[in-house]
């Protein structure tokens, strides 16, 4: 990792005939030679002062990452799938502020079922699908 950061600091720190840019260019492309936005030293700067470039540090969260999280969260996936209970629908209440219908829905014609319905667990005004019919 550090000669790959110094390899991409120096390329970007350089002119095209490899001296640095303070310095002219003895090559005809010395007007394509401008101060670069990136330092030419190897050192990264901070609130903390400077340290060397760190070397090889990513490596170790990227291995962790891919062989401990990625693991762990299929795992728990499958525990979470596997111990999967159905759900029991609640008993009906005919509640009067529940399930208010002032006019139909505009789908299917004028529907009393709400766009996501659905048969087994949502009540209509009058009760479940299956109690009624």
């Amino acid at each position: 990792m550090n000669k790959l950061i110094r390899s991409f600091v120096r390329r970007y720190s350089q002119c095209p005939c490899n001296t640095p840019k303070e310095q002219s260019c003895p090559s005809p492309k010395s007007q394509l030679c401008t101060p670069s936005r990136l330092p030419a030293y190897d050192y990264i700067t901070g609130p903390s002062g400077s340290h060397p470039a760190p070397a090889g540090g990513y490596l170790l969260y990227a291995r962790i990452s891919l062989f401990v999280c990625v693991p762990l969260i299929i795992a728990l996936t499958l525990k979470v799938f596997s111990e999967q209970k159905p759900i029991e629908r609640p008993e009906f209440r005919p509640y009067p502020f529940l399930r208010k219908r002032d006019k139909l829905f505009p789908w299917g014609g004028g529907s009393d079922k709400t766009l996501f319905h659905n048969p087994e667990l949502n009540a209509l005004p009058k009760g479940y699908e299956d109690d009624i019919w």
